[in-house]
């Protein structure tokens, strides 16, 4: 029995053995199962055409267009200052602002309209004497022949007459004049920055009494790059210096926690590049307006001398541009246009302006295509996607 059960284990083995040689030798087919096309989504804008400004961004400090060191006209002795003749205070051109002493000048207009009145007496006598002399000549021209000589007819004595009245009356309107500056009167509507004298100091002409400044116009000196003054008018040869025409200028100031904002105009640029930076200054001028007040309904905020303002230059216009986000751009200054079969092409563009996150596209770009937004999301020139357009297309 031992031996029956040793030769069917045996059998069993070598079954196996063969089985397993059959199927290493003859593996089993496998079908090849088809497997879907994977295509990418992009996002994508639809670009739309319109009128474009180039806006450039700068920074600056007021300061008044018009700063002065008030002097004194005459010399005297300060009677009279006026409450506004202080540091921070306000005044309206005309005001009153100081008195200087005048007994001295009005001394001087009596001693000129005396000396006024004598030069006229004194003209009145040789015209007189010349009109007699012109007389007797004629009763003496048919008596003798003689030729009368201008002294004779009183001639010289009549022109120094008339010298004598004309050095008269200017000397009564110097003194006038003189007497008109005791008082001092304020240039312009403005504001007292420093004040130099006080009542009953002495002063002499000349000598400064206070520093103050033109409160209704201010200007800011604007930096900008020699590439950015490409975005404005700039004519050439003799109006070299001068922009084409004015610019229109936005500044904005914090203050009270609030976003102020005034409209300015620029006309000009500094005379030079700045060695250091390589940048020239726009000049920007504002001229005070309660109009333009944009931060309050109530009331403005006042510019000051100083104060720090950011601006919003407003450059030249496009006038079939279109914006697209700043990241469809991608290298070589292309961007991709999905076409009608859902195919990427990529495009060369004209930029006109990188705007922060924005990009004005001024050629390459038809209004109405799809845009890529995000450059990086193309797998390559040619390639179908799945397009997901954003909502908020980007625009006019």
């Amino acid at each position: 029995m031992k031996w029956k059960q040793a030769i069917i284990s045996l059998l069993v083995i070598l079954a196996s053995a063969g089985l397993t040689l059959v199927m290493v030798l003859k593996p089993r087919e496998i079908l090849p199962v088809e497997s879907p096309e994977l295509i990418p989504s992009v996002q994508c804008v639809l670009a739309k055409a319109g009128m474009q400004r180039a806006v450039l961004t700068s920074q600056g400090n007021l300061q008044p267009k018009n700063e002065i060191i008030l002097s004194s006209q005459v010399d005297g002795v300060i009677v009279e200052m006026a409450e506004t003749f202080a540091v921070g205070s306000v005044f309206e051109k005309g005001d009153l602002l100081l008195r200087i002493e005048k007994n001295h000048y009005e001394h001087a207009v009596a001693q000129a309209q005396g000396q006024l009145a004598s030069a006229e007496l004194k003209l009145a006598q040789v015209e007189a004497e010349g009109e007699v002399a012109v007389r007797d000549w004629e009763v003496l021209k048919d008596m003798v022949e003689l030729t009368p000589s201008p002294l004779m007819l009183k001639e010289p004595q009549m022109n120094e007459a008339k010298q004598s009245l004309a050095a008269a009356k200017a000397s009564l309107r110097s003194a006038e004049f003189d007497l008109e500056k005791t008082v001092i009167r304020a240039p312009f509507t403005g504001k007292l920055l420093k004040k130099m004298m006080g009542t009953g100091q002495f002063v002499r002409r000349g000598e400064p009494l206070a520093t103050m400044y033109e409160s209704e116009t201010f200007e800011v000196f604007l930096p900008v790059t020699m590439r950015e003054l490409g975005f404005l008018s700039m004519p050439r040869g003799k109006t070299a210096g001068k922009l084409g025409s004015a610019v229109e200028v936005d500044l904005f100031a914090e203050a009270g926690g609030q976003r102020w904002q005034w409209n300015a105009l620029a006309k000009r640029l500094s005379a030079s590049v700045e060695a250091n930076t390589g940048v020239i200054f726009l000049i920007a001028e504002l001229i005070r307006n309660t109009s333009q007040d944009q931060g309050n309904d109530e009331e403005m905020l006042e510019p000051l001398p100083g104060m720090y303002v950011e601006a919003e230059i407003r450059g030249k216009s496009w006038a079939e541009s279109i914006v697209v986000p700043r990241s469809a751009l991608g290298p070589e200054k292309k961007v991709g246009v999905i076409v009608n079969n859902d195919q990427v092409h990529l495009r060369d563009v004209e930029v006109g302006q990188v705007l922060g996150d924005q990009v004005i596209l001024i050629g390459g770009i038809e209004d109405g295509e799809r845009v890529v937004a995000m450059f990086r999301e193309i797998p390559f020139d040619g390639a179908k996607v799945l397009p997901m357009m954003l909502e908020n297309s980007v625009g006019p």
